[in-house]
């Protein structure tokens, strides 16, 4: 049995609970408020029932009490803080604060449903024609101070309008986690998130204006974002490594010299450095890529360049990064984004080079090796991809593929004269039986014979082959050699 809502006749709504042989029943008022509430119980102790924790003695008021969604979805960020990459620390709290706890506010946990979660993708997709709900946060999460970053951050207020698809993705993707810990924990009995992916991706389809494909520089473009970066001091060589090796900038800036060897033409990648600490690769795994031999030049140069600038600096030794600064630290990945985009805005100026980002060099690599011939497999190893698959989905369309040769998709058409005759606007590849020396088709036969005998090779001769794939150019004939090759020999089809 379960929790079930009814209407007495005096108007009053009651709950009535029948489990484990015992019922009790909870009393609320007549108004649709009061409706609203003992329906909320009932659902409570359903989900209480599913998950072996209700106390039939104490019938509907073993029901707990609310769990504010903000305050909970806080206490689980700061339960998992540490388990979190450098990046996604700063990223989740933004989520939060930005976006789902001023939504959701105060609002039970326990009543949270997948319609609600729909209501909150419509809105941030279209906020004029779905309106928030308005709940109310509670004092505590409202006082709440960032941990991670200062509140006059431009990201800690949401940009007016509605939100992109990957911001609205992030966010039920980090909810669906919080979820998921309550279900393990015993607070709600399903995850209400875990249905609504496929909704958020229609209206991510809807909204598109085209496909989107991923954007890379062409080999000129590169060479004009190289000049001009030439006269930013060593962030040339940053940017030729990240161009010839596909690394990700957070890789690139955690390299030591000791990662590099130029007597085996390898990179060894096993750190990355983001937001000032140092981790592991985004894939979590060391990997190795090549170098080529510009690259290596490139390297070696900027070896030699650290041996001078340990005099002229007074540093001790070169330092332990590859990419360093005047005080031999690792570069700041802010500094280098500036340099970049001053790079950027010039070559697009004075060259019309596309004002891309500079992740963009690791698609420039894949579109480029892809279209040198190199495998899938090759670029997903460079690229740091566990799955191929994903790689493949990704540059698919940067494959190299001959256009021009389109012949094998000029259909004939039947000729009613001459029914058996196909006409082709393309010159066969077979070999026309009304083009064949006196006796030709009977040598076939004898070869067929010959050739299709026990522990003989089967269609020895390209000639045969080439029959038998098109029977219907031999003029007179209604299947002649397919015939032939069935009834006389052990050529098979």
């Amino acid at each position: 049995m379960a929790a079930k809502v009814y209407k007495r006749k005096d108007g009053s709504w009651w709950v009535r609970t029948h489990h484990a042989g015992k019922k009790s029943e909870k009393r609320f008022g007549p108004s649709k408020r009061e409706k609203a509430q003992a329906e909320k119980v009932a659902e409570k102790i359903n989900a209480m029932i599913a998950l072996g924790q209700y106390e039939p003695d104490r019938g509907a008021s073993a029901v707990p009490e609310e769990i504010p969604l903000d305050q909970f979805l806080w206490d689980w960020h700061a339960l998992y803080l540490n388990t979190f990459r450098a990046s996604y620390r700063e990223t989740s709290e933004s989520i939060i604060r930005v976006h789902l706890a001023p939504y959701f506010g105060a609002s039970d946990l326990r009543g949270l449903k997948e319609s609600d979660l729909l209501h909150y993708i419509n809105h941030k997709s279209n906020p004029d024609l779905y309106p928030a709900p308005g709940h109310a946060p509670t004092e505590a999460a409202a006082l709440r101070a960032p941990t991670i970053r200062p509140p006059k951050r431009a990201s800690m207020t949401p940009r007016p309008g509605p939100q992109s698809p990957a911001t609205v993705k992030n966010a039920i993707t980090l909810l669906r986690s919080a979820l998921q810990h309550a279900v393990r924990e015993g607070l709600i009995a399903t995850n209400p998130a875990k249905g609504v992916g496929k909704h958020l991706s229609s209206i991510a389809r809807s909204a598109a204006l085209e496909t989107e494909r991923v954007q890379a520089w062409t080999a000129q473009e590169v060479g004009h974002l190289l000049s001009i970066a030439s006269a930013h001091g060593d962030f040339r060589s940053l940017l030729k490594l990240l161009f010839a090796s596909g690394m990700r900038r957070g890789e690139a800036l955690g390299l030591n010299w000791e990662d590099l060897d130029f007597a085996r033409g390898e990179i060894c990648i096993e750190r990355s450095w983001v937001r000032g600490q140092l981790g592991l690769p985004k894939s979590g795994k060391p990997r190795v890529v090549g170098m080529s031999p510009a690259l290596q030049e490139t390297l070696r140069t900027l070896r030699r360049t650290r041996a001078e600038q340990a005099l002229k600096f007074g540093w001790q030794e070169i330092p332990v990064p590859v990419f360093c600064s005047r005080t031999g630290s690792r570069l700041d990945p802010h500094n280098v984004n500036r340099t970049w985009k001053r790079v950027r805005e010039r070559a697009h100026l004075l060259h019309g080079v596309s004002p891309l980002r500079l992740h963009s060099t690791r698609h420039t690599f894949a579109s480029q090796a892809l279209e040198a011939g190199k495998s899938i497999r090759f670029v997903a190893d460079q690229l740091g991809h566990a799955d191929p698959g994903f790689t493949l989905r990704i540059y698919a369309h940067w494959i190299r593929t001959d256009l021009a040769e389109m012949d094998f998709a000029d259909f004939g058409e039947a000729d009613s004269a001459t029914p058996n005759v196909i006409k082709r606007h393309y010159a066969s590849p077979a070999i026309d039986a009304a083009e064949q020396p006196e006796g030709a088709i009977s040598q076939l036969v004898d070869a067929a014979k010959k050739n299709g005998d026990p522990g003989a090779i089967r269609t020895r001769d390209p000639q045969l082959r080439r029959l038998v794939l098109y029977p219907a150019e031999l003029p007179g004939h209604r299947r002649p050699i397919l015939a032939i090759s069935h009834a006389k020999t052990n050529v098979r089809r």
